[in-house]
């Protein structure tokens, strides 16, 4: 059961009430206050993390976390179980935000998809030849290098009220290179593309007496695709000012709670609000909200190595015939030496 706010310290904090950002005037310019609560194995502890003041934050950039509260209906069940009390008791609701950090993004991935393969890149060939004696020899096929084009297409199937700027970035998993770029308040999908230099190392072929080999290499594009998280992390407490009924007659009261314990009471009374918004296990001055998005790239996956080993040198080979088959072969896969332009 939370405690009240007594008299004494509603007076102490007359000047952040002065100054908050509440429903009734919303405006970005935010407050002082004095800790920041965490929550550390499930109880709740008021460490003071630093005597910080709260940041004025743009009211574009938090829109989402506020007009949560703007638009539920109900906020006195919340409210009242928070400070130990019944709805029927509490009347004038007002609510204050005091923020200590920016707010923050992050991109998860939840479900990656099984890459798909896609074509294929043809960069070389080599010929080579046992250049004589009685031993085995290793050559060593060319190094060949190509450029080629990349590309990531981003989605956002739900999007957040925040800021125009805000947006992360995910390394797309397994594709080198290859990140995927989002906008959080722009719905819709991009697309962007990239030009990646692909080299093939040079290969170790043996070959006895009097064989030859031809090595040919292959890049194997592939289709990568997934699910992500879009998360907005912020940082702060909520300053509830509120009358509340006693045998008195209503008397005014205030009470200040973590973003994240907020949150957690918030989704005890909604949960289909749990969708979207979660709160920090942690720290209970952190709560999240949460977009959801794919990314679906194409991009150079691994190299295919074929050898193909003759009886007799090239030259004897191509005299011979054309189209000879070979005694033996096999193919492996190495990873691409890879470079990006600019």
């Amino acid at each position: 059961m939370k405690i009240k706010l007594s008299n004494k310290k509603i007076m102490a904090r007359s000047s952040i009430i002065i100054l908050a950002t509440s429903f009734a005037l919303i405006s970005p310019e935010l407050v002082n206050a004095d800790v920041i609560n965490l929550k550390k194995g499930g109880e709740k502890q008021q460490q003071i993390a630093a005597y910080l003041d709260p940041i004025p934050v743009p009211i574009e950039n938090v829109r989402g976390l506020q007009d949560l509260w703007l638009s539920s209906k109900e906020m006195k069940a919340p409210l009242a179980d928070l400070i130990g009390t019944t709805p029927h008791n509490l009347s004038n609701l007002h609510f204050n935000f005091l923020y200590y950090k920016e707010p923050s993004y992050s991109v998860d991935l939840i479900k990656k998809n099984e890459e798909k393969p896609s074509s294929s890149v043809y960069m070389g060939t080599t010929n080579l030849s046992h250049s004589g004696g009685t031993s085995e020899q290793t050559l060593y096929s060319q190094a060949f290098s190509k450029t080629v084009t990349s590309s990531v297409t981003t989605t956002i199937t739900h999007g957040a009220k925040v800021g125009a700027k805000a947006g992360a970035k995910l390394q797309v998993p397994l594709v080198g290179e290859t990140a995927a770029e989002y906008n959080f308040a722009k719905a819709g999908s991009e697309t962007s593309t990239e030009n990646v230099t692909y080299t093939v190392p040079s290969q170790p072929v043996k070959l006895q007496v009097g064989e030859s080999a031809k090595v040919t290499a292959n890049l194997r594009m592939a289709k990568a695709s997934g699910e992500v998280r879009l998360r907005t992390t912020y940082t702060g407490e909520i300053q509830s000012n509120f009358f509340v009924n006693t045998p008195n007659g209503p008397m005014q009261d205030s009470d200040i709670t973590g973003l994240g314990e907020w949150m957690k009471t918030l989704l005890d009374f909604n949960e289909d609000l749990k969708n979207y918004w979660d709160f920090s296990p942690t720290y209970v001055s952190v709560a999240y909200q949460d977009g959801k998005g794919t990314y679906n790239a194409t991009y150079g996956a691994v190299l295919d190595i074929h050898v193909e080993i003759f009886d007799g040198s090239n030259k004897v080979r191509k005299k011979r015939d054309a189209d000879s088959k070979p005694i033996r072969s096999y193919s492996y896969q190495v990873n691409p030496e890879i470079v990006k332009k600019d």
